[in-house]
């Protein structure tokens, strides 16, 4: 079932297929950050997230669709429709909750991975992947009405272990300048002290998302032909 759910969704840039059981994250949290699934604490869940892999296939849908370029949140609407079309014809009840989805529905997803075993959480405030460090997001996740893998959550790797931590210092920097009210060039480029931030990160540079893809991110930017 993970393999029909992973060769679904990589085909459209969604490369992380994280399986975990339902009550390996719901046994760690409140009753109100539970997953919305009433199958049972043993069905199996799919953290699916993305590298940036995800960018070429979405570029392509961007530049050949104007319905999509008007929309005022693009990558969503991309999401939406390749999971639909990953997952169409995945038999088993299951529901898909995303990423981008208001309250209540939203999921806590830094806690998820954590608590099932995809990834830790590093002194910056970002998820730490032992092979592509901050560079890749979390989209979704999928539930299944079957059964999940067996035994407790896997422990999370340790990627930070020996690292002196810039990315601390540049997560404070950060917040720092997002307090900085009064200088009109400083709110225009604030996102840059974030990005600074996934940059300090010594793991998984080779993995960094391009420009183009940094400026749509974080600038909200995007040009045809890029």
């Amino acid at each position: 079932m993970v393999t029909e759910i992973g060769d679904g969704l990589r085909r459209h840039g969604f490369d992380l297929i994280h399986p975990f059981r339902v009550d390996w994250y719901d046994g760690a949290v409140g009753r109100h950050e539970r997953l919305p699934w009433d199958a049972g604490g043993e069905s199996l869940a799919v953290l699916v997230g993305n590298t940036r892999a995800l960018w070429p296939r979405f570029t392509s849908e961007l530049a050949a669709d104007p319905s999509l370029r008007r929309d005022g949140n693009p990558l969503d609407r991309y999401v939406e429709t390749a999971f639909g079309e990953g997952l169409g014809a995945l038999a088993p009840p299951h529901e898909i909750v995303f990423a981008h989805e208001p309250p209540p529905r939203r999921l806590p997803l830094q806690r998820l991975a954590v608590h099932t075993g995809f990834t830790p959480l590093s002194p910056g405030r970002l998820l730490a992947h032992p092979a592509y460090g901050p560079w890749f997001a979390l989209r979704a996740v999928v539930i299944v009405d079957v059964e999940g893998p067996p035994g407790p959550a896997p422990e999370v790797g340790a990627p930070c272990a020996g690292c002196e931590a810039p990315c601390r210092a540049a997560f404070e920097h950060a917040c720092e300048v997002a307090d900085a009210r009064t200088d009109p060039a400083l709110l225009r480029e604030r996102w840059r002290p974030w990005l600074a931030v996934r940059d300090a990160c010594p793991v998984g540079r080779e993995h960094r998302y391009s420009e183009e893809q940094i400026r749509f991110h974080y600038a909200r930017e995007w040009r045809p032909g890029d």
